[in-house]
């Protein structure tokens, strides 16, 4: 019973919050988000590719669930569209591996950057479309690009790795409450499509409107 009367008040609050804050009105804004990202490419994936190119080694850590943030700056059209330009860091993936001595220190960099669990960092354009724009709770589809370039870092001096570089779609759907006019809180997904990964983005958001 307790539980429930807790409950009961929390959704009274966030009632209240949303019913005393108008529709959001045309202008800029700027955004922020901390995010947890992981990598579709498993350990599994990794291990087995480097194996089938005839490489002898040993994982000894591989994590690739990581935290990185975005800043951007956004525009609100109208009470539906909105679009965004910003900067957004993956963080950085942790693998450390040995390889067999007889290992060519010549090709190995090469299949090492083809198949590391892809982070990167880079500008981000994307368009928001607001789905239910008379709610106080308002929920927002995305769509975009990832204009990025990878982060690949291997403590070792005798391989290096050339950064690659691209651009990638980007999909999301966005929970924002508005707390007061010009600031919200929100909860947010997104995915991005590399050619041959996908990183998973799940972000806590605040916006501040001008």
């Amino acid at each position: 019973r307790k539980g429930k009367i807790i409950a009961a008040a929390v959704l009274g609050v966030v009632t209240i919050l949303a019913s005393i804050v108008t529709q959001a009105a045309t202008g800029p804004y700027l955004r922020v988000d901390v995010t947890n990202v992981s990598s579709s490419q498993r350990e599994e994936d990794f291990t087995a590719a480097l194996a089938a190119a005839n490489y002898d080694l040993l994982v000894d850590r591989y994590d690739t669930n990581r935290s990185g943030y975005q800043l951007a700056l956004g525009y609100q059209w109208d009470q539906h569209a909105s679009t965004e330009i910003g900067y957004l860091n993956l963080g950085e993936v942790k693998v450390d591996l040995t390889v067999a001595g007889e290992t060519d220190l010549d090709t190995i960099p090469w299949h090492i950057a083809r198949e590391y669990p892809l982070s990167a960092e880079g500008v981000t354009l994307v368009q928001g479309l607001t789905l239910n724009p008379n709610d106080g709770f308002r929920i927002i589809g995305e769509v975009g690009v990832f204009i990025w370039r990878s982060k690949v870092d291997v403590d070792n001096a005798v391989i290096s790795i050339k950064r690659d570089r691209g651009e990638d779609p980007i999909v999301g759907l966005r929970f924002d409450l508005p707390v007061q006019e010009q600031f919200g809180l929100g909860l947010g997904v997104r995915r991005i499509y590399f050619d041959t990964q996908e990183a998973d983005l799940v972000s806590l958001t605040g916006t501040f409107r001008f």
